[in-house]
């Protein structure tokens, strides 16, 4: 009996310890309404202090042009932008293009402080720029201008989400274990 239960234990640790599986995404923001605050129009992230902004509408694309079709977000001047992952991010990256001195601070899913970029430049108008940021398991980014206000635009955010599966065995290996438990137990009185 003490010979079945460690081997189950073993095929359930073995189950469990499956690789990550990770997912990249990329958002366009095409399609979002013009000049509306964005929140959480995306499954997995959500945005503060953000905009949506449409060439041709609201967005000056010759000053702020987008990387990919006519959709980008920015800051709407309550503060810096704000994007918080529900499940921690890898190489995050973006185009902006942007007015003023452009920061950006990475947060972990804990809240701790990660590290800081900026766009190296105090501005890129009529041009775009990719941004990237090298840190593992972000959480959260903040995005400022040096100007408060809508002084730059972001389009294309890329990021890869680690997701870990739980396969259909390791409930079936952890029922077999509290079935063997409870055999046990009963079998001792």
């Amino acid at each position: 009996m003490k010979k079945i239960i460690t081997t189950s234990l073993f095929c359930f640790l073995f189950i469990i310890s499956f690789p990550t599986f990770s997912a990249s995404t990329t958002l366009n923001f095409e399609g979002l309404a013009d000049s509306a605050a964005v929140t959480n129009p995306y499954s997995g992230i959500t945005f503060s202090n953000t905009v949506a902004l449409t060439a041709g509408f609201s967005l000056n694309q010759t000053d702020y042009p987008p990387h990919s079709g006519a959709g980008v977000v920015g800051d709407d001047g309550n503060g810096p932008m704000g994007i918080v992952f529900s499940n921690p991010a890898d190489d995050v990256s973006a185009w902006f293009t942007f007015g003023s001195l452009l920061t950006i601070n990475a947060y972990g899913a804990n809240g701790s402080f990660l590290g800081s970029v900026n766009s190296g430049a105090s501005n890129n108008f009529g041009s775009v720029v990719q941004i990237a940021m090298g840190y593992q398991g972000i959480g959260s980014l903040q995005i400022a201008g040096a100007v408060p206000g809508t002084t730059f635009v972001m389009d294309d955010l890329s990021f890869t989400s680690s997701t870990v599966p739980i396969p259909a065995a390791v409930w079936m290996v952890g029922s077999a274990l509290v079935g063997l438990f409870g055999f046990m137990r009963k079998s001792s009185t």
